[in-house]
């Protein structure tokens, strides 16, 4: 059987809108006042897709307010995990089916990268039924190296283009979701997988 590592980060799970929400009321907090819209979009765009805190330091840093990783980590995580996962990851919702989870799981070997800790990984996988190898990581280059020591051939599966070269440097294929560029085979949804 085939051995799938799909990126958990709103291609399964819809992470964004939780994150984005803990993003805007850190920046809030640090800067002493409400943003704007403008602002809130730029808040959530930052370097990295992925990695919540970096857009939030790029912003923050925008605005002339320079902090402590740990300082910024700490506060965004006040808003997205709060007290025993009642912040707003507890608003975060599957964006499959679990009969697809099902239908995937009689086909291929899966597994789920989820850029996050471990306890945060788990605490999704528990709330939308998945059962199958969580493997959380820091960043997707780590998870995909990490994966790769436990699942011979393995398959990269991400709706993110910019992923492709992280599994391509490590000899691990890739498959995009509705996402387009060259060299990259690609399916539109992962009910097509």
């Amino acid at each position: 059987m085939k051995n799938l590592l799909i990126k958990l980060n709103d291609l399964v799970v819809d992470i964004s809108t939780s994150s984005n929400g803990s993003k805007r009321k850190a920046a809030e907090f640090f800067l002493g006042r409400m943003l704007n819209s403008e602002e809130d979009e730029k808040c959530n765009s930052g370097t990295s897709q992925v990695d919540p805190i970096d857009c939030l330091q790029v912003f923050l840093e925008s605005k002339q307010v320079y902090l402590r990783r740990e300082a910024i980590t700490k506060k965004y995580n006040e808003y997205f995990v709060g007290k025993e996962f009642s912040g707003l990851i507890s608003e975060c919702r599957p964006l499959i089916s679990k009969r697809l989870l099902s239908k995937l799981s009689k086909g291929y070997n899966l597994s789920f990268l989820a850029v996050m800790d471990q306890e945060q990984a788990s605490f999704l996988a528990k709330k939308c039924s998945i059962t199958q190898r969580i493997i959380a990581s820091d960043s997707v280059s780590q998870g995909i190296e990490n994966a790769k020591k436990l699942l011979p051939s393995l398959t990269y599966v991400s709706n993110d283009k910019n992923e492709k070269s992280i599994a391509t440097e490590v000899n691990v294929p890739f498959i995009g979701v509705n996402i387009e560029g060259p060299e990259i085979k690609t399916v539109p949804s992962l009910e097509e997988l």
